[in-house]
């Protein structure tokens, strides 16, 4: 990936960049508020997912919230670290958020 010009000076300072903050829209790619973000996910608990499954409740993306893909920013795990927490099944999230990505595990001999 090449650089910018700006990346190439002397007096470029990586902390003085501002990021633009992550966008959250639905399925049609319209802009939510966050307030409508909070509210859109909150009816996807344990008991709609399991009466999703038995066939008692139809799931509706209109309902859904999704990340912009034009503001995304990968690493934003250890900002949500409450919902990852109140879930068990994500005991390699939370190791990942309090220690780190460990890569050696990932690595693929021929």
């Amino acid at each position: 990936m090449p650089f910018h010009d700006w990346e190439k000076t002397p007096n470029f300072d990586p902390t003085k960049i501002s990021v633009d903050c992550p966008r959250w829209v639905t399925f049609k790619g319209s802009l939510l508020t966050k307030a409508q973000v909070m509210a859109d996910n909150a009816h996807i608990t344990q008991e709609f997912v399991s009466s999703d499954i038995a066939g008692e409740a139809f799931a509706d993306a209109s309902l859904l919230a999704f990340r912009d893909s034009s503001s995304f920013r990968a690493g934003e795990l250890h900002h949500h670290m409450v919902q990852w927490s109140s879930d068990n099944n994500f005991s390699e999230v939370l190791d990942w958020i309090h220690n780190y990505v460990s890569v050696v595990k990932f690595f693929t001999h021929y």
